[in-house]
């Protein structure tokens, strides 16, 4: 007797998720990007850093203007301070840097580039967390229909079970063509549990990017949010990708940083002159004390004489750092160019090869249909029906992959050309 008509496989117990507040919701394509993009921890790390390079930005800009302290010394016993100022003095100190050869200047343009760069980070950081979180909705929603397609075979061994039986008992099926049948519904049960723990793991990765997930996906909003984008070339997807690629964009900026801190260097060793300005007052603790009041104006020039070379390097140095900044730009873009336009051929021809793949799996599922009933009247033996049907589920299995590698190159060139932001098809 066959074991599976006695006894049948449990189906895989579900994994539990966490669940978001609003459970009854399904999560969409659109709201997975969204959140990704504020939720992401990286996302949130980028966004601190270019906060901070927007304060040195500002801090660098705040050493041009003039600066104002306060002062106020005191003290009590004989003789003078081992600094020689002067005890019991208050005032005001201020001071003016008035020409550098152009070296502040360069080191706000320099300090304005690296915010920008950083800025850039920030975007890209969010749109590799969109498009990490994106990629993982599409194989969840891939594994939910793979786990669907083997459960549902699995079903119809099980339910073909009884008629096996029934031809064995008549002596009108050998046991090894019975226990065939068993062999592929323990099969089909092993596939679809080993699917659902892809989901699992799926939903698990996603969860740590956008917080819990639902567990409801919503599997159609994913080819509602990519669209077609119709009439994209790979050189119209290149061009743009350059132009919107915020990773090209900071290493520009990058490269713009480096090559001015090359140009501010070449000029450390030209003077440097300010001006300042003091007023004091004297005060005195005791009645015999004199009280004077100070006001002092006079300028300073600084320049540097002879450092053993230490300049000349860290000219070179920075030299050197502009060179491979400039030659990250280009790899930056070469890296691009290289990911639309292979996004670009896998979009066109899996496009093709889908509706190919679906038509192969309607072939295969009328065969197995024909073959279903031929063997419910004796027509044609087990091994073939089985062999119909697994060839129906290899078909299944390859136009859900066709349409999932579609997907996620839809995904790529939205990423790289900067529409992966919208809200739906373009």
């Amino acid at each position: 007797m066959l074991m599976l008509a006695a006894a049948p496989l449990p189906a895989p117990a579900p994994v539990p998720v966490p669940v978001m507040p609003r459970s009854g919701e399904c999560l969409t394509m659109a709201a997975t990007i969204a959140r990704a993009q504020t939720a992401d921890p990286r996302a949130g790390r980028a966004g601190a850093l270019a906060a901070r390079a927007l304060a040195d930005a500002k801090t660098e800009r705040g050493t041009a203007l003039p600066q104002l302290q306060a002062f106020n010394r005191s003290g009590v016993g004989d003789g003078i301070r081992a600094d020689n100022q002067f005890d019991n003095r208050v005032g005001l100190q201020l001071s003016q840097r008035v020409y550098d050869f152009g070296r502040g200047a360069l080191r706000r343009h320099a300090a304005d580039a690296r915010a920008e760069a950083a800025t850039f980070d920030t975007a890209d950081a969010r749109l590799t967390a969109a498009d990490e979180a994106g990629r993982r909705l599409i194989a969840i929603a891939s594994g939910e229909e793979r786990t669907a397609a083997a459960g549902a075979i699995a079903s119809y061994y099980e339910k073909d079970a009884a008629l096996a039986q029934r031809r064995l008992d008549a002596g009108l099926l050998r046991s090894s063509e019975a226990a065939g049948i068993e062999a592929e519904y323990a099969r089909a049960r092993a596939t679809e549990a080993d699917e659902a723990l892809g989901v699992a793991t799926q939903r698990a990765e996603l969860a740590a990017i956008i917080g819990p997930v639902p567990p409801c996906v919503a599997a159609a909003s994913i080819p509602d949010y990519l669209g077609a984008m119709p009439g994209l070339d790979p050189e119209r997807a290149i061009a743009e990708a350059r132009a919107a690629d915020p990773a090209i964009k900071s290493a520009e900026a990058a490269a713009r940083a480096a090559m001015i801190d090359a140009r501010r260097l070449k000029r450390e060793g030209l003077p440097d002159i300010s001006i300042g300005g003091t007023t004091a007052y004297d005060y005195g603790l005791t009645s015999l004390s004199t009280n004077r009041e100070y006001n002092r104006l006079g300028f300073n020039v600084s320049t540097p004489l002879f450092s053993g070379g230490s300049l000349r390097g860290r000219v070179q140095a920075a030299e050197a750092d502009a060179a491979a900044a400039a030659f990250a730009v280009g790899v930056a873009r070469q890296q691009v160019d290289q990911n639309v336009a292979t996004a670009a051929e896998r979009a066109a021809r899996l496009q093709t090869i889908g509706r190919l793949q679906a038509r192969a799996l309607n072939a295969a599922k009328a065969r197995a249909d024909a073959i279903d009933r031929e063997y419910a009247q004796g027509l044609v033996t087990l091994t073939g029906l089985l062999e119909a049907r697994r060839d129906e589920y290899d078909r299944h299995l390859a136009e859900i992959d066709a349409r999932t590698q579609l997907m996620l190159a839809r995904l790529t060139l939205k990423r790289l050309t900067g529409r992966i932001q919208s809200a739906g098809p373009d």
